[in-house]
């Protein structure tokens, strides 16, 4: 049976805390942070990954949570109004997101393509919380996204720890690339043009849905270049933040 429907919720107060606990964990990481090896990024830099580990593990667990009573494809789920688990699982990315777009700033090394994930994430994610609507099309999304994160947090720190060249390496990016393409190229386009197609969700949700799986198969592509030519994508040892997430500066 489903979960009852969130009715129209005050958003701007649970964002406004929901961005500011996300700062303080960053915070609260950035002094305490045993994991760091000596000598490679600086500790602030370190705390960003980890807080994003944290994130990715929050929100497939919200998100699978809120996913549960319909399948991926079923057409008679799209444009539900948002139950509160959902609400939830979106406010927690949305601070998150929002936490880590001032981070990107901050750094200035982004690329366009990450700036352009960031604004159609935040602008889907605070639409979905705003208007308590298609919150099971807006986590789907945030599921699809998240589920390779791990194995790409794994990739940083092994090349932060000098690993890049290992087996373990080597595995975990098969795990990486794989995982990635088949969850937001093969789950993700059937997805998103049943959302597109359907005449239940807004225009706002199916354009989100549908600039999402572009910038999917921007970095995809990018991806099998690396897998097609790995001579060419060899990692350089890493010195500092900037070396030590090359040649993919960070998980979409």
């Amino acid at each position: 049976m489903a979960e009852a429907a969130v009715v129209q919720p005050p958003g701007i107060t649970e964002i406004a805390i929901s961005t500011g606990l996300w700062a303080v964990l960053l915070g609260v990481l950035t002094v305490f942070n045993p994991l760091q090896p000596p000598g490679r990024a600086n500790r602030l830099e370190w705390a960003n990954q980890i807080q994003a580990l944290l994130h990715c593990l929050f929100s497939l667990a919200l998100g699978a949570r809120g996913l549960w009573d319909y399948g991926l494809y079923d057409e008679d789920a799209f444009g539900l109004a948002t139950t509160r688990v959902q609400y939830l699982a979106m406010l927690c990315s949305l601070g998150y997101f929002i936490c880590d777009g001032v981070w990107c700033i901050v750094r200035r090394d982004e690329s366009p393509a990450m700036f352009a994930h960031h604004a159609v994430s935040l602008s889907s994610l605070l639409y979905g919380v705003l208007s308590a609507a298609s919150g099971r099309e807006i986590v789907i999304a945030i599921v699809l996204g998240e589920i390779s994160n791990p194995m790409y947090k794994v990739r940083w720190a092994l090349r932060e720890y000098g690993l890049g060249d290992s087996l373990a390496a080597k595995i975990n990016d098969f795990l990486f690339f794989g995982v990635f393409i088949v969850a937001r190229v093969f789950f993700g386009t059937p997805y998103i043009y049943l959302c597109v197609t359907s005449p239940k969700p807004t225009v706002a949700i199916k354009v989100g849905g549908a600039m999402l799986l572009l910038v999917s198969y921007f970095w995809a592509a990018i991806m099998l270049k690396m897998i097609l030519s790995p001579k060419k994508s060899k990692h350089p040892k890493a010195s500092g933040p900037g070396e030590a997430t090359a040649p993919l500066k960070k998980e979409q």
